[in-house]
């Protein structure tokens, strides 16, 4: 290399030429005209307008959601370039617990998300209701009925109404057992409800009720005379509050029903022997609306005996 040589440097898009070169009249001709005569050095390099980045950490610009698309970012240390890559949403992810019903709300399928706490419900189930008492039945006396039912599940206890002066009153809150005493009564019909309750909430949430139609036992009847002739004797008594009466014969060893009557307070009994003697008896009977009948203590017996 001649010693008063320099290099000289282009820059050609991507690479670089180094050329060393005398700097007398002759290798600027030569080098004018096409030709070199002494190629010192020839090196390729990196262009230098291309940069080998250094990226930082990725940055989030939006974070996604359940919903949402998101966004992240990091740039250049060097020539500070930024990159973006969007994030898809995540959708929701779902835990189901299932909640039962009870005596005020409905059951249902209840989803929350584990991520983002969004909750919806689904597959309603009725609220529990309690059912009427079955099997409601009385006995009855002369002045009360004492009602019984079966019990009904879940029940705290039972409301017991009567109908009374053109509405129903409340008579009875009956905490434990399934029986209920009404006394007091006047000889009668009555209609009478019942139903169970429960306690939730601080509030008292009532079922179905049952309903009957019960009747106290009359009371006995007075007889007042049995007035004979050949074949016939004609009973008197004093009328009671009922539904009617039975009248019963006795000749012999048995008794026998001779008639029953819905109304009235003496009866003539026909077809009897001459010269007999026989003796009477009567009692008044309720009937219920399922037609069944509660009777009273039968009268004193009265005998008396047929003419000839």
């Amino acid at each position: 290399m001649h010693k008063n040589a320099k290099t000289i440097i282009c820059s050609v898009v991507t690479t670089c030429i180094m050329l060393t070169s005398q700097l007398g009249a002759e290798a600027y001709g030569a080098a004018e005209s096409g030709y070199i005569d002494e190629a010192v050095g020839v090196t390729e390099t990196a262009d230098e307008n291309i940069c080998r980045h250094r990226f930082s950490s990725w940055h989030f610009v939006k974070k996604p959601t359940c919903t949402k698309d998101g966004a992240k970012t990091r740039s250049c240390a060097i020539c500070g370039e930024v990159e973006s890559v969007k994030l898809n949403r995540l959708g929701h992810k779902f835990a189901t617990k299932q909640v039962q019903p009870d005596f005020l709300h409905n059951g249902y399928s209840k989803h929350t998300c584990m991520r983002c706490g969004y909750v919806y419900k689904d597959t309603y189930v009725d609220k529990n209701i309690l059912r009427a008492p079955k099997d409601l039945g009385y006995a009855s006396q002369i002045n009360s009925v004492k009602l019984s039912w079966s019990k009904v599940l879940y029940a705290d206890g039972y409301r017991v109404f009567m109908y009374s002066g053109g509405k129903w009153r409340k008579v009875a809150t009956v905490k434990s057992g399934s029986a209920y005493k009404i006394a007091g009564l006047k000889p009668g019909k009555y209609k009478f409800r019942v139903g169970a309750y429960v306690r939730q909430s601080g509030k008292i949430v009532s079922g179905k009720n049952a309903a009957c139609t019960a009747v106290t036992k009359p009371k006995s009847v007075k007889l007042i005379s049995a007035a004979a002739k050949k074949s016939t004797a004609t009973v008197s008594w004093k009328a009671e509050d009922c539904s009617g009466y039975e009248v019963y014969i006795r000749h012999g060893a048995n008794w026998k029903r001779v008639k029953t009557l819905a109304k009235g307070s003496k009866y003539k009994i026909t077809g009897l022997k001459k010269a007999t003697s026989y003796k009477v008896k009567v009692r008044a009977f309720f009937t219920d609306s399922d037609g069944a009948r509660q009777y009273g203590e039968f009268s004193r017996t009265l005998n008396f005996k047929t003419k000839k």
